[in-house]
């Protein structure tokens, strides 16, 4: 891949990169393809021993895998990762993990999901936040290691909402209320789990 054939420009590229680690012969992986901007730059840092690979489901992303034979690139949804590593001879696991999640939309539930399986990673974890976020992004951010936050971007945590009816009783509102105090004590209980780790 040239730089003309680059169709973005890979946001706090450095950064990301050196708080997963990177270098010499170790395993990688980039969850999220794209225009291969990140990915080239591990392969930068890799030695001819490392290994990438890289997962995509989509057609023009896969047009952009530069020619190295270090990378392995995918195309497939990258919840099947556990299933390709195994296929591709790699059983002592991975060194370390790169993935972009789009949180625009969504919901808590499913942020707290994936923040549990951040937090529970033993490798060094990166959040990267781009332009708005949503509240799944919060305690995505909060349960990496590492999260870089580009000048631009906006996190929103909003306040727990229902659809449906809802009767305006100081009971209904101290329901939220205390639905609102557990998330945030739960995103301080990651932090202090990843402290403690």
């Amino acid at each position: 891949m040239t730089e003309e054939t680059i169709y973005h420009t890979p946001v706090m590229l450095a950064e990301s990169i050196d708080k997963m680690q990177v270098e010499g012969d170790t395993l990688c992986a980039d969850l999220t393809f794209g225009g291969g901007g990140h990915s080239c730059e591990i392969l930068r840092r890799l030695s001819p021993e490392g290994r990438l690979i890289s997962f995509d489901r989509d057609s023009d992303a896969i047009a952009n895998k530069p020619d190295d034979d270090r990378l392995t690139l995918i195309r497939s949804d990258f919840r099947w990762i556990h299933n390709h590593i195994i296929h591709q001879g790699y059983k002592d696991g991975i060194d370390g993990v790169l993935f972009l999640l789009n949180t625009m939309g969504g919901d808590v539930e499913a942020g707290l999901a994936l923040a549990e399986l951040v937090a529970s990673m033993q490798k060094p974890t990166v959040s990267l936040v781009l332009g708005g976020g949503h509240s799944i992004g919060v305690p995505l951010a909060t349960a990496a290691d590492h999260s870089l936050i580009v000048p631009s971007a906006t996190m929103t945590l909003h306040p727990v909402r229902m659809n449906g009816l809802v009767i305006g009783v100081p009971q209904t509102f101290a329901t939220f209320a205390k639905i609102n105090a557990w998330r945030n004590a739960y995103m301080g209980f990651l932090q202090y789990v990843k402290g403690k780790l």
